[in-house]
């Protein structure tokens, strides 16, 4: 699938808001899952940037790569359809779904168009 290009540098404090927020998790249990506290990542979401052993941290909670996760701060709406359609498409390629071509097609297509209104 097609990953946007960042017009500009990734902000990961503004990611990890994103993700947050797209994915529904509190900032607590981000806290917990790194070993830090609530505070500690509520200030994270200021913070340009991030050592990579704390981007990968991050990034594996939401099930992201740290390219996946870091591409969220400049296309939000594109890269959460592109990784929930992943799931989609992989649960209709395992049930042997004759659909399974025709939903990738579709899924790229609608992938494209989010793309370039963002």
């Amino acid at each position: 699938m097609i990953l946007a290009k960042p017009e500009t540098e990734a902000h990961a404090g503004e990611a990890l808001k994103v993700a947050c927020h797209m994915f529904g998790a509190p900032l607590s249990h981000v806290a917990k899952h790194l070993g830090v506290s609530r505070q500690h990542v509520h200030n994270m979401q200021s913070t340009k940037r991030m050592n990579a052993e704390r981007l990968k941290d991050i990034a594996e909670f939401f099930g992201l790569s740290v390219k996946e996760f870091l591409n969220l701060s400049n296309a939000p709406v594109s890269s959460f359809y592109r990784k929930n359609m992943e799931q989609v498409c992989s649960a209709i390629k395992n049930h042997n779904d004759s659909r399974y071509r025709e939903m990738l097609d579709h899924s790229k297509l609608v992938e494209k168009l989010i793309s370039e209104l963002e």
